[in-house]
């Protein structure tokens, strides 16, 4: 009976990884499939972060040279917990994926993901950005890059 136990575990647990790595194309256009977070978190897309960590040049538009930044402000947050930023190209392929642990959060939280294409090798559209925490979908921005 152990034995089912532990291999259904690593069976759901492979399927949880294979939808949260975008292996191909996957449709995460439809979040409501995905349980999603409870708590409060504030997302932004910017060109830049500062010294302080705050987001600068606040925008959803970006041309083929810019690095883009995804800034995620969490609030009541408290302990450890693993978020996941996903970047998914124009035509919904997970290009960029981004892991940040949080150590120790006392209340509020700030993160940030990024990504930076060479210049000419990305695909100008709409790209999509998934922001989750502990596997739980905690919201998405769409990236214009033109």
């Amino acid at each position: 009976m152990y034995i089912i136990i532990v291999n259904y575990f690593k069976f759901i647990l492979f399927i949880f990884v294979l939808i949260i790595s975008g292996c191909g194309k996957s449709d995460l256009k439809n979040p409501s499939l995905i349980k999603k977070y409870k708590g409060s978190v504030s997302i932004k897309l910017c060109k830049g972060v500062d010294s302080s960590g705050a987001p600068q040049n606040i925008t959803r538009k970006f041309s083929p040279d810019d690095t883009v930044y995804l800034y995620a402000l969490w609030r009541g947050l408290y302990g450890d917990h693993i978020t996941l930023c996903l970047f998914k190209d124009p035509l919904g392929y997970t290009v960029f994926n981004t892991e940040v642990d949080i150590k120790n959060s006392n209340g509020s939280q700030a993160t940030w993901y990024w990504f930076k294409y060479n210049e000419g090798d990305i695909k100008k559209g709409i790209w999509e950005a998934y922001l989750y925490i502990d596997g739980k979908f905690a919201g998405s921005k769409e990236i214009l890059i033109r």
